[in-house]
């Protein structure tokens, strides 16, 4: 079986129950999905990082990734005196101070300080940047504003692969990435466009299935979706350029035609972020 009909066997499987999950009463289901794929990419980032040669401290930076998922969670409801950046203070100074002790404890090694950089690379990139996907589910409308970043993210995703496969051209950066191209990125940025311009005229505010957040105007798209492609795309390069430098070409084998969680992860680690502080700057 071809990688497109792979794709879309997983997808159909993956998509509703994910949905399940997005829509409960509560944000901790989906949290706890969202715990457990940032945990599986942090563990492909690992491996990647052990074939470097590099020897991180793996139980620190897990212990840091479902730190990071935690405050995510419960953040929204602690006290004004620790608040949303005094929290996030609090935790990197934890997980800093976890990992000189973690250094300490090993004893006088020559990779001691390297081996320290690249678990906290490891826990800030698969598990901080990731929470913020669960971040923005506690939101008000969370759910929605998580669909929204669900959309964007895996329509850029399947329509850039579709251009760049079937109409190839210019390559966008064979360096990294031999296999993107110009096609798919602009080809991608138009496809989700039209697609979510659409859909927002279709399930307009108030009316209808509430799947988009109310304060999101249908002009915002219109500069929304292009800046969210290209930080899918970012996103996709840049774990690409870590798979390239650990010699690997795919982070792992967890789902059948997509490679490992992280290949899945790469995009939301860009767009998380930037639907968060947009919901969080319209609130």
């Amino acid at each position: 079986m071809s990688d497109l009909p792979r794709r879309a066997v997983a997808a159909v499987v993956a998509i509703p129950l994910l949905g399940w999950f997005l829509f409960s009463r509560t944000p901790y289901p989906f949290g706890a999905v969202i715990v457990v794929a940032s945990l599986a990419g942090l563990r492909e980032v690992f491996a990647m990082l052990r074939k470097l040669k590099f020897r991180p401290f793996e139980p620190v930076g897990y212990a840091a990734a479902l730190a990071c998922h935690a405050a995510a969670l419960w953040e929204w409801n602690l006290p004004a005196s620790l608040s949303i950046l005094a929290a996030p203070v609090f935790l990197l100074t934890v997980i800093l101070l976890a990992l000189l002790l973690a250094m300490l404890c090993r004893g006088m090694e020559k990779d001691n300080v390297p081996s320290v950089a690249v678990t906290l690379f490891a826990a800030l990139y698969a598990g901080w940047l990731a929470s913020f996907v669960t971040r923005l589910r506690v939101l008000p409308e969370g759910a929605q504003w998580v669909f929204l970043l669900f959309v964007l993210t895996w329509t850029y995703d399947t329509a850039a692969y579709f251009w760049g496969v079937n109409f190839g051209g210019p390559k966008l950066w064979p360096s990294v990435s031999p296999k993107k191209t110009w096609a798919g990125l602009w080809g991608g940025i138009g496809t989700t466009l039209a697609i979510l311009v659409a859909l927002r005229h279709l399930l307009p505010a108030g009316t209808g299935p509430h799947l988009f957040p109310y304060p999101l105007a249908i002009r915002s798209l219109w500069w929304l979706v292009p800046v969210g492609c290209v930080m899918a795309q970012l996103g996709d390069l840049a774990e690409s350029m870590l798979k390239r430098a650990a010699g690997v070409k795919d982070s792992g084998a967890f789902l059948p035609g997509h490679g490992g969680l992280l290949d899945k992860l790469d995009s939301f680690l860009f767009t998380g972020p930037l639907l968060y502080f947009l919901a969080v700057a319209v609130l």
